[in-house]
């Protein structure tokens, strides 16, 4: 399975580390969603691509978006996660994997795990239509977020345009760096460490995640 742009997006309703439920449905006609699948928790990509997303979440606000971000870990591991990352936005569980085989966007095995999200971002207007489709089958990837910006300002024309990223990015989207992603994520990524030598499969993927 899997959604197009044009389409109405897949429904939800997903437990999230505000400690509450967030559904879809209850997102309609509230303003512009940005859903984000994310692989793993702690591992290196995914703690720079939702630090990006912190650090240029005031750019989201402006626009009339809300952020989410899901993963197939547990609700207790997203707390810890997002506590340490100090993010502004929820993180969502997809513990059962519904959400994200839904949106096309489920690995059916990746380095030896089974059912991890594809790194992915959608954008879906006010009513519930899909905007804006960005599903990778690369995990070490991470996605464009200036055209993410670009299509949430288009569902909100009274919005202003979002501020393009220098070109310098192009490389600190495909490695953690930027002294912003790294003094937040120093943490995390100690915990990454501790996590992987209790987890030799989140060893053997962690470079690519």
């Amino acid at each position: 399975m899997s959604v197009e742009v044009g389409q109405a997006a897949p429904g939800f309703e997903l437990e999230a580390t505000t400690g509450e439920s967030i559904s879809l449905e209850d997102r309609r006609g509230r303003g512009t969603t940005v859903l984000l699948f994310v692989p793993l928790a702690f591992t290196p990509v995914c703690t720079n691509e939702l630090s990006i997303m912190r650090d240029e979440y005031e750019i989201y606000t402006k626009l009339g978006a809300e952020v989410f971000a899901a993963s197939v870990d547990s609700v207790h591991t997203l707390n810890v996660w997002g506590k340490q990352l100090d993010l502004p936005y929820p993180l969502l569980s997809d513990f059962n994997k519904d959400t994200a085989r839904a949106y096309g966007a489920l690995y059916e095995e990746l380095g030896g795990l089974r059912g991890v999200a594809k790194r992915s971002a959608f954008v879906i207007d006010r009513e519930g239509v899909v905007r804006y489709r960005w599903v990778s089958e690369d995990a070490s990837l991470l996605p464009p977020f200036d055209e993410i910006k670009i299509n949430a300002a288009e569902c909100d024309p009274s919005s202003s345009p979002p501020a393009s990223r220098p070109a310098s990015s192009a490389v600190s989207r495909r490695s953690v760096r930027g002294p912003s992603v790294v003094s937040k994520a120093s943490s995390s990524e100690r915990s990454t460490s501790a996590f992987a030598s209790r987890c030799p499969a989140m060893t053997k993927c962690s470079p690519v995640l």
